[in-house]
């Protein structure tokens, strides 16, 4: 799915098909779940929390940095580490509480 999702991407942009390594922290209860079935979208019919509001908008927040990503860690030392194809993205200006996603991003 990461592979076809890539080549789509790419016909949009070429720079929209090259992964970059990112982070994800979260609770190591959750770990398990999404190494298995894969992230879920706060809009899927089982998805059961969120960590906040979704500063920057409604979605499943990814960094660079795992130094901000084990702000997001819950009794753990663990962070997940994927392949992100980070597709169009916007330099945000102001928080945006809760707002509907906006953007592309694939994840493997």
């Amino acid at each position: 799915m990461f592979r076809a999702a890539q080549e789509r991407m790419s016909l949009k942009d070429a720079s929209y098909g090259l992964p970059v390594l990112c982070f994800h922290g979260t609770s190591e209860d959750n770990i398990k779940s999404i190494c298995k079935e894969g992230f879920r979208q706060p809009d899927h019919p089982y998805f059961d929390e969120t960590t906040d509001v979704g500063w920057y908008g409604n979605g499943i927040y990814f960094s660079e940095y795992p130094r901000f990503a084990m702000n997001y860690m819950k009794k753990t030392s663990k962070l997940i580490m994927c392949q992100v194809l980070k597709g169009k993205t916007f330099k945000c200006s102001k928080l945006k509480l809760g707002a509907p996603k906006s953007l592309d991003t694939t994840v493997m």
